[in-house]
């Protein structure tokens, strides 16, 4: 008895004692991405003239602009990029408003930060580090999808 006694009450501190770690990276994809942050997993999509933000997971989704800004990427709540023919669109208040900060066509495009940021455009790898305001041709490599996961490592 004394031995399913103890059992019993070391099992819950095992448990009690097991941390899951959170993922604080950011997974992008063709058409958005999602954030782990404090508030737990935020993210955003585009499709055709919407931009969608679900605050769930995934779970529910809610359109918060009808701007037509192509390909998304977010580095925070509320800074994120789009790219539609030959504009580089910026939010700063998570992709309710959209301004054009390039007339630069980049293609695909992958942010790391508030100011670093590359795109994929035919034979070009492109390279911001002023927020898409410039773009410069860092390679003339054919890559097509893009994913930066730091200022100096992309796949």
């Amino acid at each position: 008895m004394k031995k399913i006694l103890i059992t019993l009450i070391t099992i819950p501190l095992i448990f009690s004692s097991c941390k899951k770690e959170e993922d604080s990276s950011n997974s992008n994809s063709n058409n958005g991405n999602i954030l782990t942050t404090s508030l737990g997993l935020i993210g955003y999509g585009s499709e055709g003239n919407n931009v969608w933000k679900t605050t769930n997971g995934g779970v529910d989704w809610t359109v918060v602009s009808y701007e037509s800004v192509g390909e998304i990427n977010f580095v925070s709540e509320n800074i994120g990029y789009g790219s539609e023919g030959n504009n580089v669109w910026k939010t700063t208040n998570g992709g309710i408003d959209w301004t054009v900060v390039s007339y630069e066509s980049v293609g695909e495009i992958n942010f790391v930060s508030e100011n670093i940021g590359y795109g994929s455009e035919g034979n070009n790898v492109w390279k911001t580090t002023n927020g898409g305001i410039d773009w410069i041709v860092v390679s003339y490599e054919s890559v097509g999808e893009i994913n930066f996961v730091s200022e100096n490592i992309g796949y």
